[in-house]
C-alpha cells in the first residue's frame, strides 16, 4: 500500500506534465524538470549511458512533485521497477495512475483537491477545504454508503474497488456528482423553507433542483434574505436560460403569470381569464413582485388538497416536491453543466403526475436504495 499526500491543492486528474528537458540522475533519486516543475523519483537506480534517460533501471520506492519549487504532492510506500514502468506510462499522469493501481491512501492538502484513488480499495482523506473524490464510470454502477463518520463508494462491477472517505465534499462520475453536504445543510432550516426553495425550482421553472444549486439557496436563506428575494432571484436566472425556461426580461406580466400557472397548477393552458386578471393586476399595480406573487400562488394551490374538482393541483405540486427532495437532498444529486441540470431536472418534473411519482423517480436512472448519503 502506497501512500499519497497532497501538500498544496492540485488537480490529480490534470497534472498537465510530461517528460521534458533536463534529467539529474544520482543512485538515489532521479529528477525530470521542464525548468519549472519538477519530480524527483526516490529509490535505487543505475544508469548504463548518462546520455540516454532510457537506461535507468532499478526500483521506485517514492516520488515528489514540485511546481516552482512548492511542494505539490508526495508518495511514499512504492516498489515499483522501472522499466516495467517505462511501459506503462508516457506522463506524469500515466505515472500516478500506475502508482495507485492498487490498495492506497491518499491525503488531500487544506485547499480544494481534486483525488482519485483509480483502481483497488482505497481510503481518500481529503483533509480541509472542499475537495471532490473521481470516479470513472457511470453513477448507476456504484453503491453509495455511510459506516460511521465515512463515505464508501463501491463500483458493482470492480473497475474503481471500494474507497472509503472522509473529509471529502463531492463526489464525480462521468455522468452526475453527488453533494455530501446538502442533507446537513437542509437540516440547519426549517423543514417548511425547506419546501418552499424546492418548489421555487417547480414554480420558475418546472424542473427538479440540483444539490448544489438548493445548497447554495439553503445558504443565503440563513445569511438573511427572505424567501421573495431569493424567488425574485429565481425569475432573473429564468431570464439568463431564456431559450430552456420560457422568461424573457421582455414579457409581459400576463406572460409570466401563464407560465408560473403551467409550472405550478399544471394548467397547461395557461390561467383562466379571472386568474389572469387577478394576477397580472398585482404584478401591474406593485403590490406584489415576480417572487412574491409566486409565493402567493403556490400558497393558493396548497388550498386546494382534498378539494374534489382541484384537489389535484395540490397533489402534483406535493409530488412534484417530493421528487425534487429526493434528487436534490435525499441522493445530493446534480448534472454536470447548468443546461443539462436544467432540461433533465424539466423531463423528470414533467413526468410527475398527480397519482404517480414512479416514472419520475425512473427518469433520474438512479436506484435510491443504492445511495444513502
Amino acid at each position: 500500500m502506497a501512500n499519497l499526500t497532497f501538500h498544496q491543492p492540485y488537480d490529480l486528474l490534470d497534472p498537465d506534465a510530461g517528460f521534458e528537458d533536463s534529467i539529474k540522475f544520482s543512485p538515489v533519486q532521479v529528477d525530470i524538470s521542464d525548468g519549472n516543475r519538477t519530480t524527483s523519483y526516490f529509490g535505487s537506480f543505475a544508469m548504463s549511458n548518462l546520455s540516454d534517460p532510457d537506461s535507468i533501471t532499478g526500483t521506485i520506492t517514492g516520488f515528489d512533485l514540485r511546481d516552482g519549487g512548492v511542494l505539490k504532492v508526495s508518495m511514499r510506500g512504492l516498489d515499483v521497477d522501472v522499466e516495467t514502468l517505462d511501459n506503462e506510462s508516457q506522463t506524469e499522469a500515466d505515472d500516478l495512475v500506475y502508482f495507485l493501481r492498487g490498495a492506497d491512501s491518499l491525503f488531500g492538502s487544506s485547499g480544494d483537491d481534486k483525488l482519485m484513488g483509480f483502481g483497488g480499495n482505497d481510503q481518500i482523506d481529503g483533509g480541509a477545504g472542499q475537495d471532490t473524490a473521481f470516479f470513472t464510470a457511470a453513477l448507476a454502477n456504484y453503491t453509495i454508503t455511510r459506516n460511521g463518520g465515512a463515505t464508501v463508494v463501491s463500483d458493482r462491477s470492480g473497475g474503481d474497488g471500494t474507497d472509503t472517505l472522509t473529509n471529502v465534499e463531492k463526489l464525480q462520475f462521468s455522468d452526475k456528482s453527488i453533494n455530501l453536504t446538502v442533507d446537513e445543510l437542509a437540516g440547519h432550516i426549517s423543514a417548511s423553507n425547506l419546501k418552499l426553495l424546492e418548489e421555487l425550482y417547480v414554480a420558475f421553472f418546472n424542473r427538479v433542483p440540483d444539490a448544489d444549486g438548493l445548497g447554495y439557496w439553503i445558504g443565503q436563506l440563513r445569511g438573511g434574505m427572505t424567501i421573495n428575494q431569493i424567488a425574485d432571484l429565481f425569475y432573473a436566472a429564468g431570464v439568463q436560460y431564456s431559450a430552456l425556461t420560457g422568461y424573457s426580461a421582455s414579457m409581459s406580466n400576463a406572460d409570466f403569470v401563464n407560465v408560473v400557472y403551467r409550472n405550478v397548477l399544471g394548467r397547461s393552458e395557461g390561467a383562466d381569464a379571472e386568474g389572469l386578471a387577478y394576477w397580472s393586476a398585482r404584478l401591474d399595480s406593485g403590490a406584489e413582485s415576480k417572487g412574491a406573487l409566486v409565493q402567493s400562488i403556490l400558497g393558493s394551490a396548497h388550498t386546494f388538497k382534498g378539494n374534489a374538482t382541484w384537489g389535484w393541483v395540490a397533489d402534483l405540486l406535493d409530488n412534484k416536491a417530493y421528487v425534487a427532495h429526493e434528487f436534490a437532498v435525499d441522493m445530493g444529486l446534480n448534472y454536470l453543466n447548468p443546461q443539462e441540470s436544467i432540461s433533465r431536472g424539466m423531463q423528470i418534473a414533467a413526468a410527475v403526475t398527480p397519482t404517480d411519482t414512479d416514472a419520475a423517480i425512473a427518469l433520474i436512472g438512479i436506484n435510491p436504495a443504492n445511495i444513502d448519503i
